[in-house]
């Protein structure tokens, strides 16, 4: 079987098809993948360490507004579905799993004109631009949410939760503590801001570490090239040791969540869901007019998660929160308990099966109506019209 896995514009958006492909060859599935991303995107050092060929198009970002970007994007569309074209043809995948984003819709157009099997998966409970515009090429959706069901035909839609990398899910807290060389009897707080760093979550540790390691260690996730030096380290004596500053995490990912008391970061989904199976206490501080802030409402109403405000949170009321919920073990406990139960812990299987159900018993479910070419042609020109004019 070989395999097409797109999407992407953060890594967020990628770990569900990394944990597709980890759970495939967990089962002893024979498969040949290629990931089909931007050029230059940040997802390709972490696909070409997992050992998949990776395959760069040009991709124009349509947007809901607006702009520049928005005259220049069905041209960089065009150019990247010449360019899938021309992929498809020499890979020749029996299967394309596309996340969204929008490096995704070329490929899908190019994939539905070559009568190829298509999924997508729906990851945020804001239903993505792109996967709405390649919906009614899919084959099937999957959906992380019941409320995403709602924005597919319902024929193809199916409810799975997320897929998550299992790699993340094994290590033992005193033994990741041991690998990172952190002190075994003291809280762990892990600070990360999703794939590319976030510049106001840096800032805020820069104003916090001296106060916050005088009751904890940290763990700290700046981005890459978004490091910086603690400038009072070398005043702090013993104390210095308990704050690890990296720019990224590989192997190490999941003993820096396996150490961890209590976690902060964004609210993309994949670090919810890891956060999730792993019942991780958390402060989640979504990016302000992101589709994460729907995400971290949905999390906050079942009272699975603390929200802060970036807009509204000074380092001073950040120190406070954590050594209150520090100080508060029933607290960490039961934030924890109630983000073990957010996420369907199933989802890797049901996608699997998904897989195997179509492959093994019933390749006719994936009988792509003629229509479709003649869909393809009429979508693009109404794309064309959509975002030239808006």
């Amino acid at each position: 079987m070989r395999i097409i896995l797109t999407g992407g514009g953060t890594m967020g958006a990628v770990y569900p098809l990394l944990a597709i492909k980890e759970t495939m060859q967990e089962k002893g599935i024979q498969a040949e993948f290629l990931f089909v991303g931007t050029r230059n995107g940040i997802e390709k050092e972490i696909i070409e360490r997992e050992n998949i060929l990776y395959k760069g198009i040009s991709a124009g970002k349509f947007r809901r507004y607006f702009s520049l970007e928005t005259l220049i994007a069905p041209f960089q569309v065009v150019k990247g579905l010449f360019q899938s074209l021309s992929i498809i043809k020499e890979f020749e995948p029996d299967l394309i799993i596309s996340v969204g984003g929008f490096v995704s819709v070329p490929v899908i157009w190019a994939a539905s004109f070559r009568n190829k099997k298509i999924i997508i998966h729906q990851q945020d409970i804001k239903t993505g631009l792109s996967n709405l515009l390649t919906a009614k090429m899919a084959n099937k959706i999957t959906c992380t949410f019941k409320k995403s069901l709602k924005s597919f035909p319902k024929e193809k839609s199916v409810l799975i939760g997320n897929p998550v990398r299992t790699s993340m899910l094994k290590n033992e807290k005193i033994q990741a503590k041991k690998n990172l060389g952190l002190d075994l009897k003291l809280p762990t707080l892990f600070i990360l801001g999703g794939s590319t760093g976030s510049e106001y979550i840096n800032h805020l540790m820069t104003e916090s570490i001296t106060r916050l390691v005088d009751f904890c260690q940290i763990i700290h996730i700046t981005g890459k090239g978004n490091s910086f030096d603690w400038q009072d380290k070398e005043n702090f004596g013993d104390k210095a040791y308990r704050y690890q500053q990296y720019e990224y995490l590989y192997d190490e990912m999941a003993d820096a969540y396996a150490a961890a008391d209590l976690v902060v970061g964004r609210a993309g989904l994949s670090t919810l869901t890891e956060l999730s199976y792993l019942k991780k206490a958390s402060v989640i501080i979504p990016i302000p007019g992101h589709q994460q802030v729907e995400n971290a409402n949905y999390f906050e109403r079942k009272n699975s998660i603390i929200r802060l405000d970036q807009n509204k949170t000074s380092a001073d009321d950040f120190v406070l929160l954590i050594q209150d919920l520090f100080e508060n073990k029933n607290s960490l406990e039961r934030l924890g308990l109630n983000m073990g139960q957010m996420m369907d812990q199933s989802a890797n299987e049901k996608f699997i099966d998904l897989i195997n159900v179509w492959f093994g018993n019933n390749v006719n479910i994936f009988r792509i109506d003629a229509l479709h070419h003649h869909f393809f042609f009429k979508i693009w020109v109404k794309c064309l019209f959509k975002f030239l004019i808006i």
